[in-house]
């Protein structure tokens, strides 16, 4: 059965090509840097490649990293198949899930480009590997990650998708060790809840009995996950091809495989339950969640990210301190001003702290100054959330001063324009010590307090116990 060889990106030849993928000669047309330039982006390596495109790591602005796919589009058929891929992509908007961030065609040489987002930890195939090396993975650090696949996989199916190439390849890893799960060129959407897929798509050790008959649902996705949690407790025989094999031609007669007896008789239970040969006997993605077992790891993983709350926690405590000192020449301020001036309390408002912050820490004496030009950028993000627009990249950097010492906002190169008022932004975007959680939850937009007067508009910021509230979020 051959191998669905394309991945979104960290995809190397499983086989163990050792030339450098960044020297690799790829034949691109005389258009592919000019078109992504066009887009602005600046393509660094090439980092996996496939039997359906390419997939390179490329930088817009200074720093931000993303991912772009590029796949034939000659054909109809071909065409639908990226369209397909963007459809997808475009509806699944999860913490774990990859987020897509852009697409757009060169008609000239047939080309299609999706930009996603760039997990820099790597996918877990590598991880597993050199976790080989070093022993076994402990089983909290396993359920960490069988949990959040599974969310991923809950909302999916949810939403009728079926992934249908569920393998370490395509499961990708955060910053901060966090599933991201990827590649969803094989998936397809249902029609309807209880539709069945047809077509014979996945990965030979990972594709389930019912695949082969062609007749299957998102039972199936279940049983791909369960043998990567069976890899990922029994790393010796998943390393080994023909001991790997030989389990999984077995387990298609109904013999379950063997794990260690190192993790717990539930763990071992459950990875029984989702191999075996008859969907109906195997849980959903709902069920597993349900597991008592798991409630710890469930309880974990739907929150913010442990990392990021400690950075943002740490952050918001140096900013109360500063605040409070300097609060009541800011209430003077605002209270003096004329202007109702507008704070992003979702994307931006963390960004806000952290500027402030900063400017209160390099120059303490002069909080006056630096409160006349929060004013100012709270006044210029009023005016872009008045026009539906979100800049996500509030930061130092990225403020400027006139000859005079006033402020402008500049660089709106991660900037969005949503569709209306009440929409919401999904791609991971901004620096990584001025974003707010909910951008990493995916989910996002400017709330806004313009209909009230100055005073009662800026009470959220004007009042000191309000930035300590902010620790239990």
């Amino acid at each position: 059965m051959d191998d669905v060889l394309m991945h979104d990106y960290n995809r190397l030849s499983e086989d163990g090509d050792d030339s450098d993928s960044s020297n690799r000669s790829i034949g691109q047309p005389p258009s592919f840097n000019e078109v992504l330039e066009k887009h602005g982006y600046t393509i660094k390596e090439e980092v996996g490649r496939g039997a359906t495109g390419i997939v390179f790591l490329v930088t817009k602005g200074e720093k931000d990293q993303f991912v772009v796919k590029q796949m034939n589009s000659r054909d109809r058929k071909e065409l639908a198949t990226v369209k397909k891929e963007i459809e997808i992509l475009m509806k699944l908007i999860h913490g774990y899930i990859v987020s897509y961030v852009d697409s757009f065609e060169d008609k000239q040489s047939g080309l299609f480009y999706i930009v996603m987002e760039y997990c820099t930890g790597g996918d877990l195939f590598k991880k597993m590997q050199t976790q080989k090396e070093r022993g076994f993975f402990e089983e909290q650090q396993i359920l960490d990650w069988f949990v959040q696949i599974c969310l991923a996989l809950q909302y999916i199916h949810e939403n009728n998708v079926l992934h249908r190439d569920i393998r370490p390849q395509n499961v990708f890893l955060t910053e901060d060790g966090y599933i991201n799960l990827g590649d969803f060129g094989s998936s397809i959407i249902l029609e309807r809840t209880k539709a069945y897929a047809a077509s014979v798509v996945g990965a030979e050790n990972y594709i389930s009995p019912e695949v082969l008959q062609k007749k299957y649902n998102s039972k199936s996705d279940i049983w791909s996950l369960g043998w990567l949690l069976h890899d990922l407790c029994m790393l010796d025989v998943w390393s080994d091809s023909k001991r790997r094999w030989g389990a999984h031609a077995s387990s298609f007669e109904g013999t379950p495989p063997h794990i260690s007896e190192r993790y717990s008789e539930e763990l071992q239970e459950l990875i029984g339950q989702m191999l075996s040969c008859d969907p109906k006997d195997r849980p959903s993605a709902d069920e597993i969640l349900a597991k008592p077992f798991l409630e710890d790891a469930v309880k974990r993983n739907k929150r913010i990210p442990e990392a990021l709350e400690q950075k943002l926690i740490k952050s918001i405590r140096a900013f109360d301190e500063a605040y409070n000192k300097h609060y009541k020449e800011f209430e003077i301020l605002v209270r003096h001003g004329d202007s109702s001036v507008c704070c992003d309390s979702a994307a931006g408002l963390g960004c806000f702290f952290h500027c402030l912050w900063c400017l209160f820490i390099i120059n303490p004496e002069k909080g006056t100054k630096i409160l006349d030009w929060f004013v100012q950028i709270c006044l210029a993000l009023q005016y872009i959330h008045e026009n539906n627009v979100l800049h996500r990249d509030i930061r130092p950097q990225n403020v400027f001063l006139t000859e005079e010492g006033y402020i402008n906002l500049g660089d709106f190169g991660c900037s969005k324009i949503l569709e209306r008022v009440d929409a919401y932004a999904a791609s991971v975007v901004g620096a990584s010590l001025y974003v707010s959680p909910e951008v990493y939850q995916k989910k996002y937009n400017s709330k806004r307090y313009t209909e009230c007067t100055t005073n009662s508009h800026m009470q959220p910021i004007l009042t000191p116990e309000a930035s300590k509230t902010m620790e239990g979020h």
